[in-house]
């Protein structure tokens, strides 16, 4: 049987992520914002990587062709 005890009070906020005893906590939205880029991480890096991996491909090199041409003839 384990001796530890889950104190409700301390369990970090689901919004984010401090462990706050006050009932009237208010989530800050710099540090919520940044719990949940944490909590996204991992589908953040396959993102990334997926990303990266078109950018190789034919039409991936297309698109990048087609992205600057229509940027310059914007501006």
């Amino acid at each position: 049987m384990s001796t530890h005890s889950t104190n409700s009070s301390q369990l970090p906020c689901p919004t984010c992520g401090l462990s706050s005893g006050a009932e009237s906590h208010v989530c800050e939205l710099e540090i919520a914002l940044d719990w949940r880029m944490l909590e996204l991480r991992d589908e953040i890096e396959d993102f990334e990587r997926a990303f990266w991996s078109y950018l190789e491909t034919a039409h991936g090199t297309f698109a990048q062709w087609l992205a600057v041409r229509r940027r310059s003839h914007a501006a």
